[in-house]
């Protein structure tokens, strides 16, 4: 039995792979901590650099005060990065970048999203409502580029391929050490 325990941490080890995360649970995003932000708004996206920086036209301050147009910069969080991309308005809970007048950082927390969302979403009725204004329509949904096709038949034969081998390669070597530890080796 003692010549088979590194193959039984091997199929623990295999089969659990990829199921680990720095974060415990996928949690939806704590809009009352927009009540601690520098300051919250709505605004259009005038340039959006993925990964970098929001420009945006501010169109109304809900909570504090921001200039008429601001940069949003991005922190990345453990699981949660800026989106791919941004058009049209949306409602930022931000915090100033200390020193400046028109640079704020999207208020986030590790494996949280941060506290910007389309304008008349849930969340972001959720946060108007939280500082006693009205919530505004959903906006139209922009059309949605087609989904990628799932790979199927021998295509996702072949996914799957890696996955089974090593499995089966573990369970061969497990039948092996019961033969060995009957036989006394």
């Amino acid at each position: 039995m003692v010549r088979c325990l590194p193959t039984l941490i091997l199929a623990v080890a295999t089969l659990s792979a990829g199921t680990a995360n720095a974060c415990p649970a996928p949690r939806q995003p704590p809009v009352e901590e927009a009540r601690g932000a520098d300051a919250v708004f709505v605004g259009y996206v005038t340039a959006f650099e993925p990964g970098a920086r929001i420009d945006v036209k501010v169109d109304h301050v809900i909570s504090d005060e921001a200039p008429e147009r601001v940069t949003v910069l991005w922190r990345r969080a453990i699981n949660y990065g800026p989106p791919q991309e941004m058009e049209g308005d949306y409602l930022f809970a931000v915090d100033r970048l200390e020193g400046t007048a028109s640079i704020y950082v999207v208020n986030q927390r590790s494996c949280v999203p941060g506290l910007v969302f389309e304008r008349g979403s849930f969340h972001a009725n959720a946060i108007r409502e939280m500082f006693g204004l009205w919530p505004e329509p959903e906006a139209p949904k922009k059309s949605e580029p087609a989904a990628a096709p799932v790979p199927v038949g021998p295509v996702a034969g072949l996914l799957l391929l890696p996955p089974v081998l090593a499995a089966g390669a573990i369970l061969l070597r497990g039948k092996r050490c019961k033969r060995a530890d009957r036989i006394g080796l």
